[in-house]
């Protein structure tokens, strides 16, 4: 259905060390203010320092740095397009030109195809069903998981930028309350008709959650999800215990100045 060939893959592996190239060489001129107002938005600045559960999460910053931080009108990224000629590699190149197009969603895996990726749907953006190249995600996940994270597509090949947080049953009933809240704030009937930066607003608010829910820790999909025996799922409803509280008392996710308790976090 996808044509998805074994060639895509060698070609996937080689686009994905390009875009771990460029990755890395952006992070190094990430700045201390822009960290800061990052790790302020997505929960992991707490009293003037910065506290990560583990790896998984200092990526997930980044990756927000990357896209999400804006000075003037434009990210890092779009910074980065000024030095474009600085980049030699031709795949390198094509990378950078994808990753000003890339979006963070959250997004459904409706089939897999081992050694290779999956089959994807994106729960908050109307569009086509995707192929995912990955092929962590193929050998590792199961059907119907729920995971947020950013998506770029590189010479045909779709892939994510990062990271990525599963979502549960009951951080995924948040993450559609918030983002239906903050789109009636923002006066916008969905999410396609925010500005960039109310969507960069979205996205820190889902990052937010997932974090909040321990979904760092469950970077690696199989063991919360599946029989170590059978391999068969375990069942949808698992969920993991809340790592950062949401108190009810707290300003809520969406914005809104609210209590937590008052208005997202209503019904929870």
């Amino acid at each position: 259905m996808f044509g998805a060939k074994t060639c895509q893959v060698e070609r996937y592996k080689q686009l994905r060390n390009a875009l771990n190239r460029v990755c890395a060489r952006f992070a190094e001129t990430i700045t201390e203010d822009i960290f800061e107002q990052a790790g302020k938005k997505l929960g992991m600045l707490r009293k003037k320092a910065m506290i990560f559960d583990n790896e998984s999460e200092f990526d997930v910053l980044v990756d927000y740095c990357l896209y999400d931080v804006y000075r003037g009108n434009r990210n890092l990224v779009e910074r980065w397009t000024d030095f474009a000629d600085e980049l030699t590699d031709a795949d390198e190149r094509l990378i950078l030109d994808a990753m000003q197009k890339a979006h963070y969603s959250i997004f459904k895996i409706t089939g897999l195809e081992p050694g290779m990726g999956a089959r994807i749907e994106d729960c908050l953006y109307e569009s086509e069903e995707l192929f995912l190249y990955d092929i962590n995600i193929s050998n590792s996940a199961l059907s119907d998981i729920r995971f947020g994270g950013r998506i770029l597509c590189a010479d045909d090949i779709v892939m994510t930028t990062g990271a990525m947080l599963p979502f549960f049953q009951r951080s995924m009933w948040l993450a559609e309350n918030v983002v239906a809240t903050m789109c009636r704030r923002f006066k916008a009937k969905s999410l396609t008709e925010l500005t960039r930066k109310q969507k960069s607003e979205v996205t820190a608010a889902i990052i937010y959650i997932a974090l909040a829910y321990g979904a760092s820790r469950l970077v690696e999909f199989r063991a919360p999800f599946a029989n170590e025996t059978t391999n068969e799922p375990v069942g949808y409803e698992y969920e993991p215990e809340e790592i950062r509280r949401l108190h009810p008392k707290d300003p809520c996710i969406c914005g809104s100045k609210k209590n937590f308790g008052a208005c997202c976090g209503r019904n929870r």
